[in-house]
């Protein structure tokens, strides 16, 4: 069978596994305030940082007119060293 995560478990199972590690201090969202953080620093394009984090586009335009393709983001995403 097959087991879906949700947010709790996934958070609580994260949080274990630190325990278990003795890494004290760290939340899952972590990862997230990295990566929002770096790109900002390098200059990622902000559509291509929010869309990949899964916020909402607020500006029209955006969020109902721009089709990117994957080579796009990967260029973006590069941008961090």
């Amino acid at each position: 069978g097959s087991y879906t995560y949700t947010d709790n478990s996934y958070r609580y199972a994260l949080l274990k596994e630190l325990e278990a590690l003795q890494i004290t201090g760290h939340i899952p969202h972590d990862g997230r305030h990295t990566f929002s953080s770096l790109g900002k620093r390098y200059g990622m394009d902000d559509y291509a940082r929010k869309k990949i984090m899964g916020h909402k586009i607020t500006d029209l335009t955006d969020r109902v007119y721009t089709r990117l393709d994957i080579e796009w983001y990967r260029k973006e995403i590069e941008r961090i060293k």
